[in-house]
């Protein structure tokens, strides 16, 4: 749900499923990517029930790939339950529960020396 502010021609994009605590932890894990893997830049998407934190590869001042990605969703059936996932690329390679799991590995993802993780369903 985006909503206009007319005065400023400015949008509102729909609030964030991640935690104040939880997205400062994410902004640290990317800012080490980029000191230690080379990332260079990032992009955010929201939905009512998901957000997606993005690692972005640039081509020609606009957004080529995604390189990793990790989203909070809030679970369809249960209350105020959320699962995370990391993805490489647009392959899933972990889907967890845990919000600290999910860190670590979207932190470790793209790596050098680091072996690949497997696919997690």
């Amino acid at each position: 749900m985006i909503r206009d502010f007319p005065s400023t021609g400015f949008n509102i994009a729909t609030p964030s499923v991640f935690a104040h605590q939880e997205l400062r932890q994410v902004l640290a894990a990317y800012s080490e990517g980029v000191l230690k893997k080379n990332w260079r830049d990032y992009a955010i998407a929201s939905e009512d029930n998901q957000t997606v934190f993005c690692v972005i590869e640039r081509g020609q001042g606009r957004p080529a790939a995604v390189l990793y990605s990790i989203s909070k969703t809030k679970a369809k059936k249960s209350g105020d339950a959320y699962y995370y996932r990391v993805f490489d690329g647009e392959r899933q390679i972990a889907r967890t529960e845990s919000f600290m799991e999910a860190l670590n590995i979207f932190r470790h993802a793209g790596t050098p020396g680091t072996k690949k993780l497997k696919v997690v369903k």
